[in-house]
């Protein structure tokens, strides 16, 4: 995957819970780097 992802996965994990869309993070998760596009863009 990206280092995108992998800084995303770093970074952002702490802070899943002030986001309201947590399930794209789940998606992030399962999906790979597709969906992972999809939550930064959405973003």
């Amino acid at each position: 995957m990206p280092h995108y992802v992998d800084n995303f996965n770093k970074y952002q994990y702490r802070d899943i819970s002030s986001f309201s869309s947590g399930v794209y993070f789940v998606n992030l998760i399962d999906g790979g780097e597709r969906v992972a596009r999809k939550f930064v863009v959405s973003r």
